[in-house]
């Protein structure tokens, strides 16, 4: 990171960050590296507010913001501006010895209620314990002064019992007496101890079931016996206990075994029964010297501050008093002095928050929130914010100083940086575009579609307002709109734009590049001269800027590629290059389809005619099985035009083209809509006719063979065609090959002598074809000099009996075949091409039998020699028969020679022929 000069804020230096590492990338992006880059377009101030850019829209790491420190947290203070937040902050730091003092007051104050109620639970125990000692004390002296009476042992039972009753009666500590005989039995009680009966063992029996005695005193009588007195302790623990203990409180008398004897306040069920384990820490205190206080919770639940003390007599402890005084009454003082010294400190709080408020409104919130506003308006994309605190003297003045500078400089960068954004922009959409119509171009292979879908792409992905692809007519040099995307297809049908210079419409951009070869621009269309024809339609549809490339294949120029952007100014020179290179991708394409759509037509049609070929014919055929409907059928004809072999031989190639596309034209102009005309081979074409009711298929047939013959000229010269046609219909089972054979069969039937010129296919026309093509195989196989031979059939005049001459005949004798008559194997010879070699042949053999009848003195006359019109037709031919002629070294001047033709057809060069 680059660092900016400093700005001083206070006492210290901040260097402010003027380039990020995104910025340094923007500055250096080339034309052809460029990564796309998401600008956010969106800002961030309301509908009502100033317009202008928004400084945290750029989407690259390292924005303007983080990169002058005006991140979110600083618009919002976070950075530590906010000082009456942290004034607040100090108040409640300073209140907090006082919140510790409080906390300190109350603790210490617990202690000392604690130890106060330590100290009245130890009480109540050592009272309760000296009362229970004293009680006891007493109730032994009565019971021995008791036990002294005779009235005990000597008297009546009942008036034993009266007494004792008395006594229970009088004495509040007393529940029972009773007196046993010496015999172990009872002879009176009263109260809890009556009719006890039995004998007395070292444990007291209980009163009732589940409530044992608290003690029991077993003291002897002077005539034998006992006397058993039955303690009443809890009346003296509940006067205790209401006496010295809070409310709440409560008194436990626990057996030397832990179970409870007695407790209050009252509660039956627990009586009998061991402590609970709450208790069993205190419980353990029981041997402990001295008394001390735990924190428990008793049989009720309640949580209580505990004190177990034991009670003695001369031999020990026979029982423990258990003293609890609650929690609660320790925490009642507590709660009022903390609700006392919190209240004072929270209403000195709100006083200094309020004296805070007062004087920071003035000195410190006014000024900061002034500076606060400006700054989050320059956030909000206010580029011309500016705080006006900086003619201050304070700390909020050195503020407002240092971001009037940062806000200068991010204005001015800002400006470089949009500049960049913007370019890397058009950059980015330009390279887009170059990808998406490569793309296309690979997977489509329709013309007007791939032009079509380049001048979308350019329009949806390129960011531009329009595109259009044009071609030139070179006759007219008017430009033709074939491709376009973009608004107002109508209005640019209706512009005249032309290549010629001459007119108005042919300046602009598009004139220019197509007469010179080179792109053409218009930065601004509203002010520039050339754009004048064409300036009001074009502001109407929004276009400010145009480019025009030519495109052109191997130097040809055929075309343009127009783009307009809504902006002016828009294309610069990085976008110029990348569009270069898009115009030059849409000509390689334009070209390339124009050749793929060829190489495809091509394949399918006859290059000389323009007629469906063998290929095509099939496809349509078989398309067109599969849609027949009820009552229809299709057939299948061959039509063979003669002598196109030998016109293509005088003639050459291209006349005869001409000649064949003539036939085409004239035989589909006979055809219905829905019938086929194709091309099967150089000599031959293939026809396809619907039949239905109605339609007969030799009628139409016959109507199409009214073509011929057919007078043409070639070269300047008149020639008369004739046709054969040869017919199959289809048949279900056989395939459309079959089919054509067939009729191909049907047409070899015809020859040029024979009247007939349609056929139909026979199954005997399969064996003629196999013994044709048997005797085609044993033609081209054949020695010449050893099968063929030449016999003469002399002419003698019957008047005189002289010879006039002879004829020359050849005979073929075929190892395979056997005599083959001439009439099988010269038509066959002629269609196979064979016959110029026969011919050749024949004439050798003839001139040297010439040449030897005259070397014998022997004179034949005329001698006629069989050949073919093809032959004679053949200029090669019959320079190598004069050349035959003079190696044989016969006179032609003593030996007539004559020439027949073995076809009755005419002959299409008699002249040369003669």
């Amino acid at each position: 990171m680059r660092e900016g000069p400093a700005v001083p804020v206070g006492r210290k230096c901040i260097p402010t960050r003027l380039e990020t590492p995104a910025v340094q990338r923007a500055r250096s992006a080339s034309a052809l590296d460029i990564t796309p880059i998401a600008v956010r377009s969106a800002s961030r101030r309301g509908a009502g507010s100033a317009a202008g850019p928004d400084f945290s829209l750029f989407a690259f790491p390292g924005t303007i913001q983080d990169s002058l420190g005006l991140h979110p947290g600083f618009l919002q203070l976070r950075f530590g501006m906010n000082i009456r937040r942290r004034f607040a902050w100090l108040i409640l730091v300073a209140a907090l010895p006082a919140v510790g003092t409080v906390f300190f007051v109350a603790w210490r104050e617990y202690g000392a209620l604690r130890a106060s109620t330590e100290e009245t639970a130890m009480l109540a125990v050592r009272t309760v314990s000296l009362d229970y000692g004293k009680d006891l004390h007493r109730l032994r002296i009565g019971s021995a002064r008791l036990a002294a009476m005779p009235a005990l042992y000597e008297g009546s039972p009942k008036y034993c019992a009266a007494v004792l009753a008395r006594v229970v009666d009088l004495d509040p500590l007393v529940s029972g007496l009773a007196v046993m005989g010496p015999n172990g039995r009872e002879r009176c009680g009263s109260g809890s101890l009556a009719h006890a009966g039995g004998s007395v063992s070292s444990v007291p029996p209980a009163t009732k079931p589940g409530r044992p005695r608290p003690w029991l005193l077993d003291l002897p009588l002077p005539g034998g016996g006992r006397l058993l007195v039955d303690g009443r302790p809890g009346r003296l623990a509940r006067r205790v206990a209401q006496e010295l203990l809070p409310s709440g409180s409560s008194i436990i008398l626990i057996g030397r075994t832990g179970r409870i004897r007695a407790r209050w306040p009252g509660a039956p069920h627990s009586i009998g029964k061991p402590l609970p384990p709450s208790l069993e820490a205190v419980w353990a205190q029981r041997s402990t010297a001295g008394l001390h206080a735990l924190l428990a919770t008793g049989v009720d639940g309640i949580q209580r501050l505990y004190v177990i003390n034991p009670l003695r007599i001369d031999d020990g402890p026979i029982a423990y008093l258990l003293v609890g005084i609650p929690e609660a009454r320790l925490l009642i003082p507590v709660r009022r002095i903390l609700i006392e010294t919190m209240g004072l400190g929270i209403a000195t709080l709100v006083v200094l928050l309020v004296i805070f408020a007062l004087v920071g409104k003035i000195w410190i919130d006014r000024p900061l929130r002034g500076l606060l506003d400006t700054i989050e308006r320059f956030d909000a994309g206010d580029e011309k914010a500016r705080s006006p605190l900086d003619v201050r003297r304070d700390e909020f003045g050195v503020l407002a100083r240092g971001f009037n500078r940062l806000a200068d400089h991010v204005e001015r960068n800002h400006r470089v940086l949009e500049d960049q954004l913007e370019q890397i922009e058009r950059l980015n959409r330009a390279h887009q575009t170059l990808s998406g119509i490569n793309q296309v171009l690979l997977r489509m292979r329709d013309r007007t579609g791939f032009l079509q879908a380049a001048c979308r792409i350019a329009v949806e992905q390129g960011g531009l307002r329009m595109a259009w692809i044009g071609e030139v007519n070179s006759d007219t040099d008017r430009v033709r709109v074939v491709a376009q995307a973009g608004p107002g297809r109508e209005v640019l049908d209706g512009l005249s734009v032309s290549a010629d210079g001459a007119v108005p419409e042919g300046r602009g951009t598009v004139g220019p590049s197509l007469r010179s070869g080179t792109p053409q621009v218009v930065q601004d269309i509203e002010s520039d001269p050339r754009m004048a024809p064409w300036r009001e339609a074009l502001l109407a549809l929004g276009c400010r800027a145009a480019l025009t490339f030519p495109l052109a294949h191997g130097g040809h120029i055929f075309g343009n590629l127009t783009l307009y952007a809504a902006t002016a100014n828009a294309f610069d020179e990085a976008s110029f290059g990348v569009y270069r290179e898009l115009a030059g991708d849409i000509a390689f394409g334009m070209n390339f389809l124009q050749v793929e759509g060829q190489r495809d037509w091509l394949m399918d049609h006859d290059a000389a005619t323009d007629l469906p070929n063998h290929r095509r014919f099939l496809q349509w055929f078989t398309d067109a099985t599969a849609t027949l409907d009820a009552g229809e059928n299709l057939s299948v004809g061959v039509l063979q035009v003669d002598q196109m072999a030998e016109l293509r031989t005088r003639h050459g190639r291209e006349a005869v083209d001409t000649l064949r596309r003539e036939i085409g034209t004239r035989l589909a102009a006979r055809l219905a809509g829905d019938d086929l005309l194709a091309v099967l081979s150089e000599d031959d074409f293939l026809l396809a006719w619907y039949t239905r009711p109605g339609r007969d298929v030799t009628a139409s047939a016959l109507d199409l063979l009214s073509v011929f013959p057919l007078e043409l000229r070639v070269a300047g010269e008149p020639i008369r065609l004739n046709a054969r046609l040869g017919l199959e219909p289809l048949t279900p089972g056989v395939d459309v090959e079959t089919l054509i054979h067939r009729a191909a069969l049907a047409v070899r039937s015809l020859v040029p002598a024979d009247e007939r010129r349609l056929a139909f296919y026979s199954a005997a026309l399969e064996t003629r074809e196999k013994h044709r093509f048997e005797l085609l195989r044993a033609l081209e196989r054949a020695s010449l000099d050893e099968e063929f031979r030449l016999v003469y059939q002399p002419h003698v005049d019957l008047a005189s009996g002289r010879v006039l001459g002879a004829e020359a005949l050849l005979r073929w004798k075929s190892p395979t075949l056997g005599d083959v008559p001439p009439g099988e194997f010269i038509p066959a010879a002629e269609q196979s091409g064979q016959i110029r070699r026969i011919s050749q042949w024949v004439m050798g053999a003839a001139f040297e039998r010439l040449h030897a009848w005259q070397e014998a003195g022997v004179e034949p006359g005329v001698v006629s020699i069989n050949l073919s019109a093809r032959d004679c037709a053949d200029t090669e031919f019959v320079a190598s028969i004069r050349e035959r002629l003079a190696r044989s070294g016969l006179d032609p001047h003593r030996v007539g020679i004559a020439v027949e033709l073995t076809e009755t057809d005419a002959v299409t060069d008699l002249e040369h022929t003669a």
